[in-house]
């Protein structure tokens, strides 16, 4: 009997060894406090990419009217600088058609010069006054050129400007510019 006794008393000693220590369990940790700074960061991407389509939809339809004006204001800019240079052409050709009487005023006064010093005097005058007449014409030709190339162009130095304002692109789609 001794020898079971201590057979059962080997045993039980052995169970008992034998059996793990209890294992510290790990504290619950809420899952919602896991995936916050996921969330905050996911939260602010997507605020910041609104925020850019929200800027760019509000630019591009800016720009988009701002186009059309422009475009329209460079059209009418244009039939108008037509119109001044349709003016000018029909003012060449009658200036053409003085020259040209002119010129047969000159022929039949030089052919009825009694004298060399009178056909010189006849050739002076006319030269005199064909220069001055288109020294003139040229100056109102320039004069109106340049104005119409002004008022052409007018429009588009004045829209360009706020058309094309980087500081403003850009503060409008970062929103962290501003700060």
């Amino acid at each position: 009997m001794a020898t079971t006794a201590k057979k059962t008393t080997t045993k039980t000693a052995t169970k008992t060894a034998a059996k793990p220590a209890a294992a510290k369990v790990p504290v619950a940790v809420e899952p919602a406090s896991v995936f916050e700074p996921v969330e905050n960061f996911a939260s602010a991407a997507r605020e910041q990419i609104e925020t850019a389509f929200a800027s760019y939809t509000e630019n591009a339809e800016e720009m988009r009217a701002q186009a059309e004006e422009l475009a329209e204001t460079v059209r009418e800019r244009m039939t108008k600088t037509q119109e001044t240079f349709a003016e000018m052409n029909s003012e060449i050709v009658e200036a053409a058609r003085e020259e040209v009487a002119d010129a047969m005023q000159f022929a039949n006064e030089l052919a009825q010069a009694k004298s060399f010093g009178a056909a010189l005097e006849v050739h002076q005058s006319f030269f005199k006054n064909l220069m001055e007449s288109r020294m003139k014409r040229s100056r109102e030709m320039t004069e109106t050129t340049v104005s119409a190339a002004r008022e052409l162009a007018e429009p588009m130095t004045s829209t360009f400007p706020t058309f094309f304002d980087p500081t403003k692109a850009f503060a409008s789609f970062n929103p962290y510019a501003k700060n």
